[in-house]
């Protein structure tokens, strides 16, 4: 059996929603499905204890969000509502592109089956990864309780609506066969592999007094939240100087060849007089580790060498496709990594400017493309 990770077996609310996004834009689901299951999705958002990334209590106490607000107020009311990738909620607006994993302790026995079965949806032409999805809710959410677990597996044929024929045959197979699921053992040494990563993240690098003066203490309090979340530590600092580099999960399985190639864009020739947005070696420095959140971000950060023709934009527009590809659920991690090296991107490094940068670096492509992103992309993403 090949490698997979946690994070293909869990119930993330945010995988099951851009799955379903995709299922519409192909016509293969009708708006009112689509706009239904989202609302449905909403609350769980609010049940993880999700940080807004703007509210109107923000707006009261820094005026200069206001036009930022109102942004996305606007957008709600005149956009395609399947491209919007945000809600509001009681005068707070939220991420729906933040993982969201929900366990079955979060919900009733009907809406986990229910949810259990959404996932299932984008699994049906991998049997390979359907058994190990499978063997994961039954050995780390049920604990290996078999009645229980058949209970739910049973009670999948009630969506034979959505699952295929043979999806359910599979299912069917494995409820009289558990004991051809991968081993419990198997999920241990991955949960515990996460466990160790997360407690090696225990501290923030202190940032400058002029930017924590500017926080008001209720942002405080959400940003030290925010990356308790997006860390998974129960401290509010990220870095520790004496901590190894935490690796981003490569949900893309990229190569290091693949990544090295990408990321060459930065140091490609741009013409004469023109020069490159970073040195080769700047790059390979970067890269170094992988796709990693170093110990302590670099003290003397690269300055991208950008020009009215060579914007910024352009490397926003690149990261943005890089991400897209190597794990969009893990987008703020990757700025994080980005901003440990680049000072173009160094506000990542802080939980309040982090939330505004996410939001900024949409995907949206620039004029005037110079490069394409086809001839630095793996070709099994074009």
């Amino acid at each position: 059996m090949k490698q997979h990770s946690i994070a293909e077996a869990q119930i993330d609310v945010t995988d099951i929603w851009s799955y379903e996004r995709e299922q519409l834009r192909v016509e293969k689901a009708t708006t009112s499905q689509f706009q239904d299951l989202r609302q449905a999705f909403i609350p769980f958002y609010i049940l993880k204890k999700h940080v807004p990334f703007v509210s109107r209590i923000a707006v009261q106490e820094d005026p200069s969000l206001t036009t930022y607000y109102e942004n996305y107020e606007r957008r709600l009311g005149h956009d395609d509502q399947s491209a919007i990738d945000y809600f509001k909620y009681r005068g707070a607006f939220y991420d729906m592109n933040e993982s969201c994993v929900i366990g079955i302790e979060d919900v009733n026995k009907e809406l986990y089956t229910e949810l259990f079965a959404l996932k299932l949806r984008q699994l049906e032409e991998d049997d390979d990864q359907l058994k190990w999805m499978v063997g994961f809710h039954y050995h780390k959410e049920f604990h290996g309780d078999e009645k229980s677990f058949k209970d739910l597996l049973s009670s999948l044929r009630l969506y034979s609506d959505m699952l295929p024929p043979v999806l359910l045959s599979s299912l069917r197979d494995m409820a009289d066969n558990l004991e051809t699921l991968p081993p419990k053992e198997e999920y241990q040494e991955k949960s515990d592999l996460v466990s160790r990563a997360s407690e090696e993240l225990s501290k923030e690098e202190e940032t400058p007094n002029q930017t924590s003066n500017d926080l008001t203490s209720q942002e405080k309090r959400s940003g030290e939240n925010e990356a308790s979340v997006l860390l998974g530590n129960e401290e509010e600092k990220l870095i520790e100087s004496s901590c190894a580099p935490i690796p981003i999960p490569n949900e893309g399985q990229w190569t290091t060849e693949e990544i090295d190639h990408f990321f060459s864009f930065l140091y490609q020739s741009r013409g004469e007089g023109e020069g490159s947005y970073l040195t080769r070696e700047q790059v390979e420095t970067m890269l170094q580790k992988g796709i990693a959140i170093p110990a302590v971000p670099l003290a003397q950060k690269y300055k991208l060498l950008w020009s009215p023709r060579y914007t910024k934009k352009f490397v926003e527009y690149f990261i943005h496709k890089f991400i897209t590809h190597y794990n969009l659920k893990e987008k703020k991690r990757i700025l994080i990594f980005f901003g440990s090296y680049i000072e173009d991107f160094s506000l990542a490094l802080h939980p309040k400017t982090l939330q505004n940068l996410n939001k900024n670096i949409t995907g949206d492509k620039p004029k005037n493309l110079l490069f394409k992103p086809e001839d630095y992309l793996p070709k099994r993403f074009h």
